[in-house]
């Protein structure tokens, strides 16, 4: 890497954090400006460690307002089921066992704990992940997902 490769970089993290800087005070001037506490008229999602990048003058005050999303397994595997279960119109709960193979993967593991553990606890992963794994099942004309389709979709 050369130097014109570094400072473009670094131009990019740091207009990067402005951004983000710019974003989330814009979110709390206008809810002072509208003096309106609940339902926030405006909110901004942000992952925990692009807020702990940030920083400016008034981000302790902020600290009130803010409120963290903790997935766990359960709860992501909740967010696919629920993708399932609403698209085919099955019971709630049954999504993953419908769709996808009840065999055994790498390391033992069942497809919802392989895909979790590859996701690393983002639900937008963890969805991608999932819907690869249906397109290749649908490229390979499976009737269910596969470990196969899986292991294709892993790779992208």
């Amino acid at each position: 890497m050369n130097l014109r490769e570094v400072g473009v970089r670094a131009l990019f993290v740091i207009v990067r954090r402005a951004y983000f800087t710019g974003a989330v005070r814009a979110t709390r001037d206008i809810s002072i400006a509208l003096r309106q506490s609940r339902p926030a008229p405006v909110i901004t999602f942000l992952r925990t460690d692009l807020w702990e990048k940030i920083s400016f003058n008034d981000r302790n005050k902020m600290s009130q307002d803010i409120i963290y999303l903790d997935w766990n397994d359960k709860g992501l595997a909740d967010v696919v089921d629920r993708r399932i279960t609403g698209s085919l119109g099955i019971d709630p709960g049954t999504g993953w066992e419908q769709v996808f193979t009840t065999g055994e993967m790498r390391q033992r593991a069942s497809a919802k704990t392989y895909i979790l553990k590859r996701a690393m606890g983002r639900p937008r992963d963890v969805v991608a992940f999932a819907t690869f794994a249906r397109a290749e099942a649908l490229n390979n004309q499976h009737a269910k997902i596969e470990a196969t389709d899986i292991y294709e979709a892993e790779k992208r």
